[in-house]
């Protein structure tokens, strides 16, 4: 796991690439290097999990040198079939293996990897680059692109850097401040003008000023079949996920997902690191007293960190300075802290992120499959006068989404990437933490395609197979249990707490965000009733901050 850059070179401005290197050092705190030719500079900071004497990059093999983020963990299986082929290694790690495997089957090659990654692959003789991004996007690659240039970045902020090193001009988009804050995230608009995440899920070549898309990454696997199980299936994934030069550990929230990745690796490995955070006399949000009973279940050794409104001041500037593209995501504060923590003991965590994207777990998934009996509950609700809180939620969920296809389409491909991802990658890298993603390779995934994604919801639970499996494997209660999430009392910490008083102070001055989407009477609006534009008041706090920071 590490960070990347690079850039084509102009004989017009000269880069300095230990600043940029030192931009992205919290990605790779253990080692900083880059190549350089008369063409291109490519660099690459270090995080330390596989060979670690000898996996370092830039990696160079024939006419090819390779940058690479992530982790591929079928390395030992493809070294072993590249050197019946004739190839031979230097490292054990799995660097030397993707670039050699590249050498050998070309535009292929990404079809037999399991893992995540983000990697340029430069050919100092074609003078092109090679690119890619996991299925997923669970590692993120920025690009800046015009006529004259070409710069790349594993964070925004890292590329907004390069564009200022390099004395190029760049517009802040005002699109993008606008769907920021109607929607929380940043989907069809750049933030900042010529620069775009690149395509998850495809290979991509860049030469001769152009960016052209090669192919998709096929995801199939064949040796998922019909007599494949669940709990098989997690313990193979698990099993080679566990392997790695340093101890691996696991985010143990105390949901369905963590507790059911805790239960299968602790027979993999005893007395296995689990980590989790609890919030300062809030029961509403805490899950806490799940992720105990699941660590004294299975012997693992857990360290539990309290998330206080003290604590939350501490990581408001550091929210600030690790966002790279503007999200609303109030989880992201615990999960810094949590990060924080976790790093002073372990390099590499497991995490339950997807589980609930693969086997339909969110509330809106069984609203929309039982959308006409939902209608008619709301209605009944209406007529007796009892329109609860939760009946809200189901009409906003109804008004918000089309149908069950649709939004399971949306979650996977859009909502995992644009939010749940993004919010981990950039809180574990900003401590030098990898989190891999046991449910979204390609065992789990596959395993998650045998059925229909309708037959994993009833009309009270979602995750079927995950609970029943966690049922055998520690009791009905944690199996069954209400989800909950990785919640957070933001609506309390603006609207009661010393958050609002921050926001107040900070919305006062003169924003920095376009007057003509957003103006002083706006704001005063929100601040008059924060109880009720809590989310609102968040939101413009984070995105000005953002500007603030980033790009005055």
């Amino acid at each position: 796991m590490c960070g990347i850059v690079g850039c084509i070179k102009n004989d017009e401005n000269r880069i300095d690439i230990n600043f940029l290197l030192e931009s992205i050092k919290h990605r790779g705190p253990d080692a900083q290097n880059y190549f350089e030719n008369d063409f291109a500079m490519l660099g690459h900071t270090r995080l330390s999990i596989v060979d670690l004497e000898n996996g370092h990059q830039p990696f160079e093999y024939k006419n090819y040198i390779i940058v690479f983020n992530g982790e591929i963990f079928n390395h030992k299986i493809l070294r072993e079939d590249l050197v019946k082929l004739g190839y031979i290694f230097k490292t054990n790690s799995d660097t030397e293996v993707l670039l050699k495997l590249y050498d050998c089957y070309k535009e292929k090659f990404v079809d037999k990897l399991q893992g995540f990654y983000a990697f340029v692959i430069y050919d100092k003789h074609e003078k092109e680059f090679v690119i890619a991004r996991d299925y997923f996007g669970i590692k993120p690659l920025y690009i800046y692109s015009d006529r004259l240039e070409f710069l790349f970045s594993s964070e925004m902020v890292t590329l907004i850097s390069l564009l200022k090193e390099k004395k190029i001009k760049y517009n802040l988009s005002k699109d993008a401040q606008i769907e920021f804050l109607d929607k929380g995230y940043i989907e069809k608009s750049n933030i900042v003008e010529n620069t775009f995440e690149l395509e998850k899920g495809f290979l991509f070549k860049y030469k001769d000023r152009v960016l052209t898309k090669l192919r998709a990454i096929d995801y199939s696997l064949d040796e998922i079949n019909s007599h494949s199980t669940l709990e098989n299936v997690l313990k193979d994934e698990l099993t080679q996920q566990l392997d790695a030069d340093v101890e691996v550990g696991i985010l143990l929230s105390g949901g369905i997902d963590s507790s059911l990745i805790t239960a299968i690796s602790s027979k993999i490995k005893k007395n296995i690191p689990t980590y989790s955070v609890a919030f300062e006399g809030n029961n509403l949000y805490n899950e806490s007293v799940y992720s105990d009973f699941v660590s004294n279940t299975f012997n693992t050794n857990h360290k539990k960190f309290l998330f206080t409104e003290e604590v939350l001041f501490d990581y408001i500037p550091k929210l600030i300075e690790t966002i790279d593209i503007p999200i609303y995501d109030p989880a992201m504060l615990p999960m810094l802290y949590l990060c924080d923590n976790v790093s002073k003991t372990s390099k590499v965590v497991l995490s339950g992120d997807g589980g609930d994207e693969l086997f339909a777990g969110y509330t809106h998934h069984r609203v929309l499959k039982y959308k006409l009996l939902y209608k008619l509950i709301l209605w009944l609700l209406k007529r007796t006068n009892l329109f609860l809180t939760k009946s809200k939620i189901i009409e906003e969920i109804i008004a918000k989404h089309s149908d069950f296809k649709k939004s399971i389409s949306h979650d996977l491909n859009k909502g995992l990437n644009l939010r749940l991802l993004r919010k981990t990658d950039l809180c574990s890298m900003r401590f030098g933490v990898e989190v891999r993603v046991p449910f979204l390779s390609k065992r789990v995934f596959n395993y998650s395609l045998k059925s229909n994604p309708r037959s994993y919801v009833d009309f009270f639970k979602g995750k079927k197979p995950l609970r029943k499996l966690l049922h055998k494997l520690i009791n009905k209660e944690i199996a069954y249990k209400k989800k909950q999430g990785f919640r957070v009392p933001i609506k309390e910490w603006v609207s009661q707490g010393n958050l609002g008083i921050l926001i107040e102070k900070e919305l006062k001055e003169p924003l920095k965000i376009d007057k003509t989407i957003l103006n002083q009477t706006d704001v005063k609006k929100y601040l008059s009733d924060k109880n009720r534009y809590y989310k609102e008041l968040f939101s413009i706090f984070l995105l000005n901050s953002w500007i603030k920071k980033h790009l005055q």
